[in-house]
């Protein structure tokens, strides 16, 4: 993990936790990392040394001034010490901390598709019940999985998916075939 993300979300967590806003500053953290992953491009241009620290504040105005202001001035502050492209790191370290914080454990569900919202708070709340936790599942495609879902949580694997059952069988008949 990026010591420099480690350090800046560490920080913005304690302003959260010490002004009661954990929850509020987690959502839009989230929206921030959601609107950097979609744009890429966004990442790169904050990397651009001929583009000045006023242009980039100024962008980061167009885009994020109607965020809780600790978080629009957070992200002023990244610009300014040159920091902003690492805002996808950070927003993960903070996320983490923000869970813990809530006593939220974090868990992957693989599948080979992606998951509609709805569903995933489905699975979310049946994993939750199964493991006796409150658990929050994040996303990630692996096509090699056929179909079905893989969810790992705590170093627990809930398998589920088409790749494990033809693996179940596949070993069942070479027993058999013994």
């Amino acid at each position: 993990m990026n010591s420099v993300a480690q350090r800046y979300a560490e920080a913005f967590f304690s302003l959260a936790q010490e002004e009661q806003l954990v929850d509020v500053l987690q959502e839009e953290m989230q929206t921030v990392k959601t609107v950097f992953v979609q744009n890429p491009s966004l990442v790169r241009i904050f990397g651009y040394t001929k583009i000045s620290k006023e242009e980039k504040k100024e962008l980061i105005t167009d885009a994020f001034s109607k965020c809780h202001p600790h978080l629009y001035h957070f992200l002023l502050l990244l610009v300014d010490k040159g920091r902003i492209g690492a805002i996808v790191e950070i927003a993960d370290v903070f996320r983490t901390l923000c869970n813990q914080y809530k006593g939220v454990t974090e868990g992957v569900v693989y599948s080979p598709y992606v998951i509609s919202a709805e569903d995933l708070d489905k699975l979310q709340n049946a994993v939750s019940k199964n493991l006796g936790v409150t658990v929050e599942l994040r996303q990630k495609k692996d096509e090699s999985l056929i179909s079905g879902v893989k969810v790992v949580v705590d170093g627990k694997v809930i398998d589920g998916s088409m790749k494990k059952q033809l693996e179940t069988m596949r070993l069942s008949l070479l027993k058999e075939s013994r």
